[in-house]
């Protein structure tokens, strides 16, 4: 008994100290996925038979803190009208079979050739229309969007690499992503029983568009001129008149012009190389001008405010309508602030008159584009406009081509950038300085005294709109060519380092009023595309 007990003690002992065995592992059940094909043939199943002919739908769209509400009508043949309606204006775009047109918030049209054309199935399902069972894609697993198990599917929509999420229960889209850019799908809703994107979220680079979908109607009636691009907004005009003559009086070549919002005397400055038109912010608050939604401006720093209306804008005799404008606390520079300026008129106002320009005579005609003829002897150059500013092409020394955008804003004669500045070293003569210049609306810091028996290059840091400093580095081209015309010795400022609007996008740098005012007569015709110099 006692020889028991001690073999039960040990027992028990032993247990007690013994690591315990490992578990036996379960086999992990297989993830079977199904094939590209398979989920596709469940995906148009879930479509059924799709509605031919005309769609119309509505909902909202918020980005970058402003929201619109649209109204969109588009066919099969890949014909459509987008209309946009924001607190203070309206805009809209469209294509009518060869061409894709935009209004914007002015009335301004402009019209490009496309071949690019979505039908209407294609604009309302987004994603789902994209036919994902492609050469080479593949289902590569399962994961989570929103609580929702979505397969990934690798494929291509059109050129580009893209991972579609397809859900697992209903075989819709969820989303999609495209190098840095992200789609996610979080509802939908059956409309006549074809299931339909309600809420999409599209993040890149530049933010986050949120789009809704609130009604759909099929088989909507359409006319012939449903998607005709509309007709360019005009001034109105004196009775019987094609234009106006409008004095400016600066003593830096700018154009700084008295106009009247709503009855109230300002003073804005003629800048062609702003792609919008612009009031100081504490200007339109004393002029009661409404405001809402977010306004974003690149100046040489960013200027952030709202949007806002002006019931009646007249330049002269001409008298724009509800006139659109950005409101944002200029900070103009010392220089500038004791000219009393007000705003900006910017591409608005060159997209609807033909601006005539002598700096001799300190005048400016404006004209209705259907007024104008040129028969002169001057120089015609062809203008391209891209981003709302204008470019123009033109030589450099002995013969390099520059693409310069056309800044009546600026008193500089030529402003480059770096890069180009860089590449065509034989362009320049000796390095120099000049005191006071300015980039845009900005200026300088005082004078810089260079070192000339060292040949150094002078840097300045001019100071521009929004409070941003631009160093420059100052010294001269030795000819500077616009068609048959030529200036030489061009005193020219190379930016350093390119911020906010003071930057290469689609031009290699900007000619200004010094380079235009030595000109008799100036034509800027953005409805014709066209520059006129006249000596």
């Amino acid at each position: 008994m006692i020889a028991a007990l001690v073999a039960l003690a040990l027992a028990v002992a032993t247990s007690a100290t013994a690591a315990p065995a490992p578990p036996i592992p379960l086999p992990t059940p297989p993830v079977f996925l199904p094939t590209v094909g398979t989920l596709f043939v469940r995906h148009s199943q879930a479509f059924g038979l799709l509605p031919v002919g005309s769609i119309r739908w509505t909902g909202t769209v918020t980005s970058g803190g402003t929201q619109a509400t649209y109204d969109t009508i588009a066919d099969a043949k890949g014909h459509f009208r987008q209309d946009f309606t924001l607190a203070l204006s309206t805009h809209a775009e469209g294509d009518d079979g060869a061409h894709f047109w935009q209004q914007d918030e002015n009335g301004n049209v402009t019209i490009t050739d496309t071949d690019n054309h979505h039908n209407a199935v294609s604009r309302l399902l987004r994603l789902n229309d994209y036919k994902f069972d492609t050469p080479g894609a593949k289902v590569t697993g399962i994961t989570y969007l929103d609580g929702r198990r979505a397969y990934v599917v690798n494929t291509r929509v059109g050129q580009v690499d893209a991972t579609l999420y397809v859900d697992a229960a209903s075989a819709l889209v969820d989303g999609g992503d495209f190098a840095d850019r992200t789609i996610r799908y979080s509802a939908y809703r059956r409309f006549e029983g074809v299931p339909v994107p309600t809420l999409s979220v599209d993040t890149d680079s530049t933010g986050t568009t949120t789009t809704s979908v609130d009604d759909v109607h099929f088989a909507a009636p359409v006319s012939s001129t449903t998607f005709t691009a509309p007709s360019q907004r005009e001034p109105d005009m004196p009775a019987g008149k094609g234009e106006v003559t409008v004095p400016f009086d600066t003593d830096r070549g700018l154009i700084i012009i008295g106009c009247a919002i709503n009855g109230s005397y300002v003073h804005l400055l003629l800048d062609s190389g702003s792609s919008t038109s612009v009031i100081d912010a504490q200007v339109a608050t004393r002029l009661g001008m409404p405001t809402g939604g977010v306004a974003h401006i690149n100046a040489a720093g960013e200027l952030t405010g709202t949007v806002t209306r002006a019931t009646t804008l007249a330049i002269g005799g001409a008298v724009f309508h509800d006139f659109v404008m950005e409101a944002v606390p200029l900070q103009l520079p010392e220089s500038l602030a004791h000219d009393h300026i007000d705003g900006i008129a910017g591409f608005d106002v060159f997209a609807q008159l033909v601006a005539r320009i002598s700096y001799f005579d300190s005048q400016v005609r404006f004209m209705l584009p259907s007024a104008f003829t040129y028969s002169g002897t001057g120089v015609v150059l062809p203008l391209a406009i891209d981003n709302r500013v204008s470019r123009v092409g033109a030589k450099l020394g002995r013969g390099d081509p520059v693409t310069l955008t056309l800044d009546t804003g600026s008193d500089a004669a030529l402003v480059l950038y770096r890069e180009y500045a860089d590449a065509h070293p034989n362009d320049f003569e000796t390095q120099n300085t000049v005191a006071n210049n300015e980039l845009g609306i900005g200026s300088n810091q005082g004078p810089v005294t260079p070192d000339l028996a060292n040949n150094q290059r002078a840097i300045q840091s001019a100071r521009g709109a929004g409070g941003g400093e631009i160093p420059v580095r100052i010294t001269t081209v030795s000819q500077l060519s616009l068609g048959d015309f030529s200036l030489v010795n061009l005193f020219t400022q190379v930016v350093l380092h390119a911020t906010g609007a003071f930057a290469p996008t689609v031009s290699d740098g900007i000619v200004g009023a010094g380079a235009l005012s030595q000109f008799g007569a100036v034509f800027i015709d953005y409805p014709g595309l066209r520059l006129i110099l006249e000596k």
